[in-house]
């Protein structure tokens, strides 16, 4: 597939993606909110958050989203194989190898994220219930049930955490798919070059208004073993596997949309076994 037809055809996927995976977050963030039970003063809370709101319901969210944007554009990749790189991809290996990868990925490289994404709920929310208590919302001393009740009405509201969700979402969407894409390539057992696909729209990182320049990175190409360097403009440098990989600063990473297409690589016409 042509990259500018890809970098379309991605695009649509993505918003897909991010979409099953802002529902799979706002679950939680809701269902956190709808069964607090908040104790004393709202200044308070933030503790009691943080007792009942189980880290463990967040690492689950995130671990069905990996799994089925995996699985999906794992599928995906097969799909755009052509039929000599198809003999060697074996999708069935490539579901089970990317389950059991999964587990131990998603411990060593996305727990301390999952916890900050936690923290942070955990502080806007405090801080929205400590506002709305200054207002004089629950009355001049709040009660505990009000509070709950004025919570459990909030988090009906269409745009309760819409837009933070919805920044988790693209961002790990970014990250599963691409993550995904480079296990599959590695399942094909042909050595691949991959390139540096922008989504080359109003929304692409450019240098000097960002940290990161995304726009120049569209066409690169490199070894599939070897990472993407990037100088941010305060003179730092990422070195990234693939887009959206946890490994960046937050400033190169965060709703990023940009991807990765693969080539294989040719000797006297044959391609190269890896």
């Amino acid at each position: 597939m042509k990259t500018d037809r890809y970098r379309s055809q991605y695009l649509k996927w993505h918003r897909g993606y991010e979409k099953r995976a802002q529902t799979e977050l706002l679950n939680v963030f809701k269902s956190w909110a709808y069964g607090f039970k908040p104790m004393g003063q709202p200044n308070q809370y933030a503790n009691q958050m943080d007792s009942q709101f189980k880290d463990e319901d967040l690492f689950k969210a995130f671990a069905n989203i990996y799994q089925n944007i995996g699985i999906r554009h794992g599928a995906r990749m097969f799909n755009h194989l052509n039929p000599r790189q198809k003999k060697n991809f074996q999708f069935d290996m490539f579901k089970e190898a990317w389950q059991r990868y999964l587990a131990i990925y998603l411990q060593q490289n996305l727990l301390q994220s999952i916890l900050g994404i936690r923290s942070n709920y955990i502080e806007w929310l405090s801080n929205v219930i400590i506002a709305e208590a200054q207002k004089g919302t629950f009355g001049g001393v709040p009660d505990s049930s009000t509070v709950a009740t004025w919570l459990q009405e909030q988090v009906r509201r269409r745009d309760f955490y819409r837009w933070q969700a919805l920044r988790i979402a693209r961002t790990e969407s970014t990250a599963a798919s691409n993550l995904a894409g480079m296990k599959s390539a590695e399942n094909t057992g042909i050595a691949m070059d991959k390139v540096w696909v922008s989504a080359h729209d109003a929304r692409t990182r450019r240098q000097p208004e960002d940290w990161y320049d995304h726009w120049r990175m569209d066409g690169i190409q490199i070894s599939s073993g070897e990472t993407f360097k990037m100088v941010s403009t305060k003179g730092t440098q990422d070195e990234l596997m693939y887009p959206g990989d946890p490994k960046g600063h937050p400033a190169n990473i965060i709703n990023c949309r940009c991807t990765l297409v693969y080539r294989p690589k040719k000797k006297d016409g044959r391609y190269v076994r890896r």
